[in-house]
């Protein structure tokens, strides 16, 4: 799954899936969607559209390598 990364002003966080490093679902590329479809399902994309982001499962890593969080859902 390609990553996306968020820089915080102090460092840069590496963000997986791609999907959570923006900030509103409709901004995120067609591509990206596609990829998150083929884990998820159509069904579960559309719960993300009207929830507004990226809800399952996510991952955050510093530049250092060190994990911010690993969140399951929401």
């Amino acid at each position: 799954m390609p990553f996306g990364a968020r820089d915080t002003g102090a460092s840069v966080h590496y963000l997986w899936p791609s999907a959570f490093a923006y900030d509103r679902w409709d901004s995120v590329p067609v591509r990206d969607r596609e990829v998150l479809g083929a884990l998820y399902g159509e069904d579960r994309l559309r719960s993300f559209a009207a929830f507004g982001s990226h809800t399952g499962l996510r991952v955050g890593v510093t530049e250092a390598g060190d994990w911010i969080f690993f969140v399951a859902g929401d």
